[in-house]
């Protein structure tokens, strides 16, 4: 069985819809611009079409999901999160982070198609053809890479990372270094004066001489913090205890947030965006939740 004609049998489709949403799948995207964090630069948001989205969706739990992905990787996995991230980084006294610069549209289709080679098989458990991996290219890639935007994207640039999450492990071990990997950061933390220094010169010679996948480390975002500065990991501060906080000023603009609630002075928007805060706060520091709604009577 083909994999167009595996995608139309689950899905109930015609293979030939299937066939013409893949020939077409580059064209079928919404592209818009977002604002980032630093709230002056944008990034691209290339959104798929809900055909196209079916058959993404379709792909990553048939196709991608059975591949591995790293245990040093904490977004995009179940059970995992920037909480669980930061943990493994709370007993060190040292953390560097690198920033790998323009993450899902550095994978390509080759890339896809080399993983697909060498560990994907179709839904029933058989071997890719050649024109099974072109559809899933076409279908997951837009003019040849991924994209931000495509829900296929997070999870198939975590089974294209395996390959140098293994290494990059290897050389954290060789230096009694903790190494995890949020999407496109990689942290690296230790107790041991110096030591990042020399793991962060090894990690970049393993990023020049990989070609695929062929992804560049943005020097301008480079990261070094100790305990006596601010430690931070995926937003998130790692105290001089060692604890894990969310940091005063997030805390200060909640306190602001719940008592303007208590008042009855917020907005839907606003208070919407108080509750999914504590929601997320609750998981890293749950006393300050419980303080915050005991004082201002927030259910």
């Amino acid at each position: 069985m083909t994999l167009s004609e595996d995608i139309a049998r689950a899905l109930q489709l015609s293979v030939r819809y299937v066939r013409g949403v893949a020939g077409t799948a580059s064209h079928r995207y919404k592209s818009f611009p977002i604002k980032k964090s630093d709230g002056k630069s944008v990034r691209i948001i290339e959104q798929p079409s809900k055909e196209l989205k079916l058959l993404q969706r379709w792909l990553v739990r048939r196709v991608f999901d059975p591949l591995p992905t790293h245990s040093c990787a904490h977004a995009y996995v179940k059970g995992r999160s920037i909480e669980t991230n930061a943990a493994v980084h709370r007993g060190s006294r040292f953390i560097s982070r690198l920033d790998l610069e323009h993450f899902f549209t550095s994978l390509t289709s080759s890339d896809v198609a080399a993983l697909l080679r060498n560990h994907g098989t179709s839904s029933d458990g058989a071997i890719l053809s050649e024109d099974d991996i072109r559809m899933i290219c076409a279908i997951s890639c837009r003019f040849g890479r991924l994209t931000i935007g495509a829900p296929s994207s997070p999870t198939i640039s975590n089974k294209l990372m395996h390959g140098l999450d293994t290494r990059l492990t290897a050389v954290a071990t060789d230096f009694a270094v903790k190494y995890t990997r949020y999407a496109d950061d990689l942290y690296f933390s230790s107790s041991r004066p110096g030591v990042l220094y020399e793991v962060c010169k090894k990690v970049e010679a393993i990023f020049a001489e990989t070609t695929s996948p062929r992804l560049t480390i943005n020097e301008k975002k480079t990261y070094h913090a100790s305990r006596k500065k601010r430690m931070a990991v995926t937003g998130i501060r790692i105290t001089p205890e060692g604890k894990l906080s969310v940091g005063h000023d997030l805390k200060r603009m909640l306190r602001v947030a719940a008592h303007k609630a208590s008042q009855k002075k917020i907005g839907e928007e606003e208070l919407g965006w108080l509750s999914g805060m504590l929601a997320y706060v609750s998981s890293i520091e749950p006393h300050f939740v419980e303080q915050i709604r005991s004082r201002y009577g927030i259910g």
